[in-house]
């Protein structure tokens, strides 16, 4: 039996595919299998794909006719997975060579279905790293769907959008769950906060075992930050889960569906700080009451830090 299915969804990748595909290949454990969906690249990314099918069978190579987007790309890496734990991998990223070994032997402990893992966080091109979550390597955690909505909402300090999560294949199949397609950011938010719902926990591995590039743009460029796509992603996570939250749950989305629906307001704001003009910040403020929560927990998160 496969142990483990890491899926890389491919696009104009022939950059950083062979550095990806390398970290899988240098995993301590053999029992795995790498699935690449080739998005309908047009650069080297197929030929780099090949050359790893050609050397390590391991490796297997799906072609998309056209580039349809990172949700539908794993999708058909999930349909095609045979391994009892599933686990993504972007092209632009690289595993440590323990991150499969230790996330199963860390969800077992857990008991959970889904298991977070440690990432470290690095721009190119000096390549510093540092740690995203400020655990020790062997420090396990158990939450419940509420946290990770909270760590996605944009008001907790630590965003959690960028996290790939290991899952056991089983737990997908119970409920045909999926990315959806009409998203090309925030699907990762969606698909694992379905996940979630599902198993009732997971589990979060202190051990940093995933390296992640950050955009360069800064690390708040994450799945929840485009604006329209990101309320749109809000919505669809309350339409979704609504029946299976609590009051705190439902609180974090709907804020998180102001906070895009404030872009303007949040522009203006700042270009009024900006000058110094404390009469149309006043007027901004007291003219936008939907902003005046808003504002308040923006007080609470920097009083908390």
């Amino acid at each position: 039996m496969i142990g483990f299915s890491v899926i890389i969804a491919a696009y104009q990748a022939e950059t950083t595919l062979h550095e990806a595909l390398k970290s899988v290949a240098n995993q301590s454990v053999s029992d795995w299998e790498c699935i690449i969906i080739d998005d309908g690249s047009t650069d080297r990314t197929t030929s780099i794909a090949e050359y790893w099918c050609g050397i390590d069978t391991r490796f297997i190579l799906i072609r998309s006719g056209s580039n349809a987007g990172p949700s539908a790309a794993r999708n058909r890496g999930l349909n095609a997975a045979r391994g009892e734990w599933i686990s993504i991998l972007d092209a632009d990223d690289s595993y440590e060579p323990d991150r499969l070994y230790i996330l199963r032997e860390a969800a077992e402990e857990l008991d959970v279905a889904v298991i977070f893992d440690n990432q470290w966080l690095w721009t190119p091109p000096d390549r510093t790293r540092r740690r995203w979550l400020d655990l020790r390597d062997d420090e396990l955690r158990r939450y419940g769907l509420d946290r990770f909505l909270y760590q996605v909402s944009g008001f907790s300090r630590c965003h959690w959008g960028s996290a790939q999560p290991m899952f056991r294949r089983k737990s997908i199949e119970k409920r045909n769950v999926h990315y959806d397609e009409r998203f090309t950011f925030g699907e990762d938010v969606l698909f694992f906060a379905q996940l979630i719902m599902i198993t009732r926990s997971f589990g979060v591995c202190g051990y940093p075992g995933y390296a992640y590039r950050l955009p360069t743009v800064g690390a708040r460029n994450l799945s929840l930050t485009v604006d329209e796509q990101g309320r749109l992603t809000a919505k669809e996570l309350l339409s979704n889960l609504r029946a299976e939250l609590s009051v705190w749950g439902r609180l974090w989305l709907h804020l998180r569906s102001i906070h895009f629906e404030l872009t303007d307001w949040r522009s203006r704001l700042s270009e009024a700080r900006r000058r110094g003009n404390y009469t149309e910040i006043f007027l901004l403020v007291l003219g936008t009451p939907k902003a005046w929560l808003w504002l308040v927990l923006r007080v609470v998160r920097t009083i908390g830090r």
